[in-house]
């Protein structure tokens, strides 16, 4: 018996080939219940300084998710660099997308907005010839945002419409009180609406939209409807309000 104790699976072990507590634990952080998280972050004894075990990953990410959503962003950057640097040295690519999207919400959270974009810009490029959606629409509205702005910068622009459209619509998804301001629409904006976006969060008329993009009026007024319509609103100033909620402005 005692021998066969030794051999018995460790944890670690256990934990790998079975995902679902993890897998819980996170969907506990998604609907907002902090202290079933915190409980089980503190009784599977994690820690951001431990050294990263391909057999704990999941756990792993799991308390990158539990420190952002805690205001933590700095500590869940520091344990993501680690995390990322072994994924990429065991060339584990779906692995190192999911640490990037999550990057790019820490360095969304800290203020720095261009390192998220390059973050997310890279995910996409590496996603992009496996088609992955799930891996992207699973980390909420606030990631739906960063995509957003993705695609107003013409990345993977297909691919990226794609993910987007993958996104439950606003009144569909879990939205905890305690969760960020952010959310997703069905269609996204053209490049083009979001330059009218732009000029009207600064205040222009339609004539000026007009005349600053060298476009009809009657131009100007239909892609003013198609952003009222996609964004779910009802005029122009709620229009600017929730095109800065989306992170679009």
């Amino acid at each position: 018996m005692e021998e066969a104790y030794q051999v018995m699976p460790s944890r670690e072990i256990v934990a790998l080939h079975n995902p679902v507590p993890a897998e819980r634990a996170r969907l506990l952080l998604a609907q907002g219940e902090m202290k079933q998280a915190a409980h089980w972050v503190e009784e599977r004894g994690l820690a951001e300084e431990d050294a990263p075990r391909y057999a704990r990953e999941l756990e792993e990410l799991v308390l990158a998710r539990y420190l952002l959503r805690q205001h933590m962003a700095d500590r869940a950057l520091a344990l993501l660099e680690r995390l990322g640097a072994a994924a990429k040295a065991q060339a584990r690519m779906g692995s190192l997308i999911e640490i990037h999207l999550l990057q790019a919400l820490g360095f969304q959270a800290v203020g720095k907005a261009d390192q998220a974009m390059n973050v997310v810009a890279q995910a996409l490029l590496q996603a992009e010839s496996e088609g992955y959606i799930r891996t992207f629409v699973d980390e909420g509205r606030s990631l739906a945002a960063l995509l957003h702005r993705a695609l107003s910068r013409g990345v993977t622009a297909d691919y990226t419409t794609r993910i987007l459209a993958a996104f439950p619509s606003v009144d569909q998804g879990i939205q905890p009180s305690s969760a960020p301001v952010a959310a997703s629409f069905t269609e996204p904006l053209s490049a083009r609406e979001l330059e009218v976006l732009r000029l009207l969060s600064s205040g222009a008329s339609n004539q000026e939209i007009a005349a600053e993009l060298s476009i009809a009026l009657t131009t100007a007024r239909k892609h003013v409807s198609n952003i009222i319509g996609k964004l779910g609103v009802t005029n122009r100033t709620q229009a600017v309000s929730r095109g800065r909620d989306f992170g679009l402005l």
